[in-house]
């Protein structure tokens, strides 16, 4: 009986019907937060170092705009949603890496702003709402991965986004249910091991709705995801082995350590979320983490929301360390959850307090803690849009400048003028040929397949669309491109390849034709073959 009461007080209706609706000084405020975030998220995406990974998302946008088929007709090592989405933008505005980082920015503003709007609705505050959104906008993990062209922005927009129809039980119906069901679903298509959360939905959802309608509310939420799932049962249907290769052997093989292993690791890099600098700032999760957990148990059992983000921060970060190797970037998927619960439990706290001393002390407590971590992201900021230090993926660069876009298109265009259209070439990093008229050799249209080739049988590596550098190498000899570019590689590609490649473009007619920064163009020049 005790069980059933508690469940009554979380989920109570009339607080979600309270709740429901925006004041309309939320409404007025709402449009200067969206603009405010644009042109913040907007300003950080023309200007953050280009991340590695970039290369192969634009790379394959590109080939799904010219009708070719993740799995089947190049190797993709992740779900396939983000180069659609990609690739639909690109097609409705420009093929670039500036128009890839806009939709960047504009998703990222996008979910600014409903997590604005749900902090205004659960506690009837502008003023939190607006703390929220600076919170958000001013987090470290936050600016300088959602601001990237990679599934992290995305697949949190389509998350919370199912996360804030699923919150209003039990007064959501059938419909909105089964609409969070496909954006939980496609939040899936875009990263893999977010459908771990989905037994967190289904129990909330049968905890708050009514016994009656807790089995047709389920399903409702079932059936929108499986909708979602058809894009990927549509790819694995045209290629088993390419989708299971790329979504789960590839990462059994990459680490050594099997699909989920390396826990010391994994322990590691929890401290250094928490704790360290770039790519995170410890500061800025400790002290989210530490009020949240501090505080959850000291409000009103009727105030359940803020208990469901917190259940969303602690499933989604135990899931972020499931992947082997694991990066703090990866726990950017808690933050939007997290902000939530900690901004509507320092205003509940606050709105109890009864004497005028206690709430001005209160307020003075809050206002010192949001400039603490405003003011501790500044050199974050720095290091990924001016200096690159820091910066993961760019340790090895000794020229951090040929990681910005405008270095970037230096290259394409310099490929450009030394090529025809259609003209097939070598680049160890896909990121250079996605904006110029040329086509990637086959099985370099992503940089991560070749160092996991060896550890693959011929027949698969064929089928999945790899090769070893010794097989790159055997390209290279027998001279199937005239252009080969050497430059922005990811490590493994960089002991690997990248020595055998050097040596063999100089013993095969290949000579330096142009350098930028750090970046080489080596193209073959037949008089001088042996």
């Amino acid at each position: 009986m005790a069980a059933m009461s508690a469940s009554t007080h979380v989920c109570n209706p009339d607080q979600v019907r309270r709740h429901d609706h925006l004041t309309d000084a939320a409404k007025l405020v709402a449009v200067p937060v969206f603009l405010a975030q644009l042109a913040f998220f907007t300003y950080v995406g023309l200007h953050r170092l280009v991340n590695g990974d970039e290369g192969f998302y634009l790379m394959a946008a590109r080939l799904i705009s010219e009708h070719r088929k993740l799995y089947r007709d190049f190797f993709f090592l992740q779900m396939p949603l983000t180069p659609y989405v990609y690739a639909l933008w690109m097609k409705l505005t420009h093929q670039s890496w500036i128009s890839g980082r806009v939709l960047a920015a504009l998703i990222t503003t996008l979910l600014g702003t409903l997590i604005y709007a749900h902090v205004c609705r659960l506690t009837r505050s502008t003023m939190a709402g607006v703390a929220a959104a600076l919170i958000y906008s001013s987090t470290a993990l936050i600016f300088s991965y959602f601001s990237l062209v990679a599934p992290h922005s995305l697949a949190n927009l389509l998350i919370f986004s199912a996360y804030l129809l699923v919150s209003r039980v039990p007064s959501s119906s059938n419909t909105s249910l089964a609409f969070a069901g496909l954006l939980f679903g496609l939040s899936v298509d875009t990263r893999s091991y977010l459908v771990l959360v989905g037994p967190l939905f289904i129990w909330w959802i049968c905890h708050c709705s009514a016994r009656p309608l807790w089995l047709r509310s389920s399903v409702s939420f079932a059936a929108g995801f499986l909708v979602a799932m058809l894009l990927p049962l549509y790819l694995f249907v045209l290629s088993p082995g390419g989708f299971l290769f790329g979504n789960l052997e590839y990462h059994s093989l990459r680490s050594g350590s099997g699909l989920v292993g390396m826990w010391q690791q994994k322990l590691f890099t929890v401290l250094q979320a928490l704790i360290g600098g770039p790519p995170g700032n410890g500061i800025q999760a400790s002290l989210l983490l530490v009020i949240s957990f501090a505080f959850i148990f000291s409000i009103e059992r009727d105030k359940y929301v803020p208990r469901f983000a917190l259940l969303m921060t602690v499933a989604i970060g135990l899931i972020s360390l499931l992947p082997t190797p694991v990066y703090p970037q990866y726990f950017v998927y808690c933050f939007p959850f997290l902000i939530v619960t900690t901004v509507c439990l320092l205003h509940d706290l606050c709105a109890e307090i009864q004497s005028a001393s206690g709430r001005l002390l209160a307020a003075v407590g809050c206002v010192v803690l949001l400039g603490i971590y405003l003011i501790a992201p500044v050199s974050d900021l720095r290091h990924y849009l001016i200096t690159g230090e820091g910066v993961p993926g760019l340790e090895r660069a000794r020229d951090k400048q040929d990681w910005r876009v405008q270095r970037i298109l230096e290259v394409s265009r310099a490929i450009d003028g030394l090529t025809r259209p259609g003209d097939t070439v070598i680049s160890l990093w896909p990121g250079y040929l996605f904006s110029t008229h040329t086509v990637p050799l086959p099985c370099l249209e992503s940089d991560f397949s070749l160092p996991v080739a060896a550890k693959v049988s011929p027949e698969h590596r064929r089928l999945y669309h790899a090769f070893t550098a010794a097989e790159l190498d055997e390209e290279i000899a027998n001279h199937r491109t005239q252009l080969v570019i050497l430059g922005n590689e990811n490590r493994l590609m960089h002991e690997i390849a990248k020595p055998s490649v050097a040596a063999t473009l100089q013993s095969n007619g290949y000579e330096l034709v142009q350098s930028i920064g750090d970046t080489e163009i080596y193209k073959y020049t037949a008089k001088d073959t042996p």
